[in-house]
């Protein structure tokens, strides 16, 4: 039977251009931990996970960096072999909404989570007709395909829904807010073949305290596509990026550092935000 052990975090796109980077916290299921290792004997495991250096592609530009350090372990003594697998969501980016001069202050700035997959878009919305202390009528216009335009009715203190791509707003409550007062939010999603393993030049795999034969990086620029839902892992399309061969004299047997690499394209109509995805390593029984 296959053993999963699955870790999630969260990998981002940002920089004076772009950066990517992962955040360092992260759980072993089942646990609750953070950024450590919970190694059952007779188990595979996939824990320790360090945070990945930054990749900085301009926009319409490419760059290759690796994906986060973590410790692999088949502490089982079977020799039956193991896989390792990378997931990822859709690479997407919210932004907080920013009032135009002389309009009242929103209650918050958040914006709520875009779940749209087009790249390079904005939202405006304008306070209309006769707003009160308790209900903010409005209108929104942006540049995503589908949802250009439409109106709303917001009661204030509570996030009021613009468009049909995820994002909130939030008047501020016993506020009377005036018709014309603008605010405006970026957002997008990179492309879903923006993102490639490159494990041809990635970092050595590591032994730690083994001698056993270790595992080797494959899947060369195969591309990591995301889920179809934001925010959700393609568990079923993750892409095998170690292999420890069974049956060959204890290979992969112990427990190995490696960090795979990765190349990202991003749009050419990327905002120059932080893009963000959560991340999901496996290790799986087998050859």
């Amino acid at each position: 039977m296959h053993k999963i052990t699955r870790i999630s975090g969260i990998v981002a796109v940002t920089g004076v251009m772009f950066a990517a980077g992962l955040a360092p916290a992260y759980a072993d299921t089942g646990t609750g931990g953070t950024a450590s290792a919970s190694v059952t004997a007779g188990a595979l495991s996939v824990g320790s996970v360090v945070a990945m250096a930054a990749l900085t592609p301009t926009p319409g530009g490419t760059a290759s960096g690796a994906l986060p350090s973590a410790r692999w372990a088949d502490d089982t003594g079977s020799d039956a072999g193991w896989n390792g697998t990378v997931g990822i969501s859709p690479l997407s980016y919210t932004g907080t909404w920013v009032k135009s001069s002389g309009s009242t202050a929103l209650a918050s700035a958040a914006a709520g989570t875009y779940s749209g997959t087009a790249d390079g878009i904005s939202y405006t919305v304008t306070v209309t007709g006769t707003p009160t202390a308790d209900t903010t009528p409005f209108s929104y216009t942006s540049t995503a395909s589908g949802d250009s335009s439409g109106t709303g009715s917001a009661t204030n203190g509570t996030p009021a829904v613009v468009g049909t791509k995820g994002l909130m707003i939030t008047f501020d409550s016993a506020v009377s807010y005036v018709a014309g007062d603008n605010y405006s939010v970026l957002a997008g999603t990179q492309s879903a073949t923006g993102l490639a393993v490159k494990t041809a030049s990635g970092a050595e795999v590591t032994p730690i305290g083994t001698t056993s034969a270790a595992p080797v990086y494959t899947h060369d620029a195969t591309v990591l596509a995301p889920g179809s839902t934001i925010g959700t892992v393609n568990s079923g399309g993750a892409v095998m990026v170690l292999d420890a061969a069974a049956l060959t004299g204890a290979s992969g047997i112990g427990y190995y550092s490696a960090a795979p690499g990765v190349t990202i394209t991003a749009d050419s109509n990327s905002w120059a935000k932080m893009y963000s995805a959560t991340l999901e390593y496996s290790i799986i029984s087998g050859p």
